[in-house]
């Protein structure tokens, strides 16, 4: 009983150990990530620990699918532009992007390895037969009487849904999925701040007051709305003057 509970105490401390180091790896990795400028996530504020994976499933030898999913306005889309904006053999298709146009796309161009997906559930259903294949087994099998093919193409792809429960459960198992949740006004005004003197080379004050007009006087919480009003305002009352502007004439029910 003695040996055994030496035992028990010894595996313990072990598996605490080696917690505690793979603890101290990851925050090592996050560290690093956050100070290299060449990491092509740069621009994306946080989601550390997303980005190393998506860094990984880049650099992996097997064809390796991730899903963002969650409220809109949550980086996601931002994760797939990056992808695009810094990888050769990528191509980027929108949600109004038919779904013949994919196939033709991937079909046109055999040496492509990754691809971007944004809304992937408005793709229609019929036309995601393929990319289910394509994913499965690493072949493009295209049967239209226009187009045919059957080839070894790997291809990674890296979508996004705002609504995840419209995907077929087919399509679902094939993807490694991540939720991003909503942006607390902390993380939207940190996030915002750091586009807008980035993108646009203001000052951090700018930066501040546009994120916290869009944030409580539009009532948005959407990265996407600040870049909007900071390609238009070309000083701090131009912020208030477009956000005014976009209450007074935006669509009541848009």
């Amino acid at each position: 009983m003695i040996i055994l509970s030496k035992l028990a105490n010894f595996l313990t401390l072990n598996n605490k150990n080696a917690q505690q180091i793979c603890t101290k790896n990851l925050e090592q990795r996050e560290l690093e990530l956050e100070e290299n400028d060449d990491d092509i996530f740069k621009s994306i504020y946080g989601h550390n620990k997303l980005k190393l994976i998506f860094n990984n499933a880049i650099a992996s030898n097997e064809p390796i699918h991730i899903l963002l999913t969650g409220a809109p306005a949550t980086s996601k889309t931002l994760f797939l532009e990056a992808i695009n904006e810094n990888l050769t053999n990528c191509s980027f298709i929108t949600s109004n992007s038919t779904g013949a146009g994919i196939i033709s796309h991937i079909f046109e161009n055999p040496d492509l390895e990754f691809l971007c997906i944004d809304e992937i559930e408005k793709i229609p259903k019929n036309e995601l037969a393929v990319l289910l294949t394509l994913m499965e087994s690493g072949r493009l099998i295209i049967t239209k009487k226009t187009m045919m093919c059957n080839r070894q193409q790997n291809v990674k792809i890296f979508a996004t849904s705002n609504k995840f429960e419209k995907l077929a459960p087919e399509m679902r198992s094939r993807f490694l999925k991540f939720y991003l949740k909503d942006y607390s006004a902390e993380e939207f005004n940190r996030i915002a701040i750091n586009i807008v003197t980035d993108r646009f080379n203001t000052t951090e004050e700018f930066a501040q007051k546009l994120a916290l007009q869009v944030c409580y006087k539009m009532g948005s919480k959407d990265i996407r709305d600040v870049i909007k009003v900071a390609r238009l305002a070309k000083n701090e009352s131009d912020i208030d003057m477009i956000i005014e502007a976009i209450q007074e004439y935006g669509m009541e029910h848009e």
